[in-house]
């Protein structure tokens, strides 16, 4: 369990913060294995025909999760990936996962045979106990994969504290509708927001003094700031479903605020 606050930030920001992070923060082992000092998160998101998960997030429920197959960089023969639960109880996060190499996912989809292609590490019971959470979700409600969201990560943690985390995700981007096989896929791509990234700080304790003070100086606010969220609402494609009497997206986007600015697709990355 650990907290889980986001910020959305401008770009011009971004290399200030990242130097005055510095002293305070170390790159994550990630981070610390590739060259460009970042790696892409790429995520293909389930929910309902009628985008429940969606909707729990608009109506501001306390309890609520998603549902996603997650991988990073680039596809390799060997590339692993991972089956996630998501959950949220107000500020609090928590996370199911299991892992499995994405040559496998088109038939661990279709046979459900998880004892074949789980990947077992430590605890084999557990692995597949939380494989078989994640096709329980599935089943029950009838899942099926809506958007790919992709963007570019850089991601540090407190030199003493590693238990905190914080996070740069930028370029954000998505698809609408994928298969399972294009996870990796970077064509046709739509940007999100492309002014803006995204910075996460994850926790278990409380905030140190100098993290609130780098906040406090550029007046940084938090946001409820869902990529699932916004990507769909670039999409308009929710403005086919309705629920209740009111119709089933933020129109425009994200309300409109001095930090919390508009978002909207765009055909180009910064």
């Amino acid at each position: 369990m650990r907290f889980e606050y986001k910020f959305l930030v401008h770009n011009k920001l971004r290399d200030t913060l990242r130097a005055e992070l510095q002293p305070f923060v170390v790159p994550d082992h990630f981070i610390c294995a590739n060259e460009k000092k970042e790696y892409t998160v790429r995520s293909i998101y389930f929910d309902t025909r009628r985008f429940d998960f969606y909707h729990e997030k608009l109506e501001g429920l306390k309890v609520r999760k998603k549902i996603r197959l997650r991988g990073y960089d680039q596809r390799e023969d060997r590339s692993r990936v991972f089956l996630e639960i998501k959950k949220k109880i107000a500020d609090h996060g928590y996370k199911h996962r299991a892992q499995l190499y994405y040559k496998d996912v088109q038939e661990l989809f279709l046979s459900q045979c998880l004892e074949r292609s789980i990947l077992a590490g430590d605890d084999p019971a557990r692995a597949v106990q939380e494989a078989g959470r994640f096709f329980y979700h599935v089943q029950r409600q009838a899942l099926k994969p809506v958007v790919l969201i992709t963007y570019d990560r850089e991601a540090f943690q407190g030199k003493l504290d590693p238990a905190l985390r914080i996070t740069f995700d930028k370029r954000l981007r998505y698809r609408l509708y994928p298969g399972l096989d294009n996870l990796y896929d970077e064509q046709n791509l739509q940007f999100v927001a492309p002014h803006h990234f995204i910075l996460e700080i994850k926790f278990q304790t409380g905030f140190s003094v100098w993290l609130q003070a780098i906040l406090k100086r550029h007046l940084l606010q938090r946001s409820g700031f869902s990529k699932y969220a916004v990507c769909l609402e670039a999409s308009q494609v929710l403005q086919r479903f309705q629920r209740g009497h009111a119709f089933a997206f933020f129109p425009g986007g994200l309300p409109v605020s001095a930090n919390n600015p508009r978002v909207s697709p765009s055909p180009k990355s910064p």
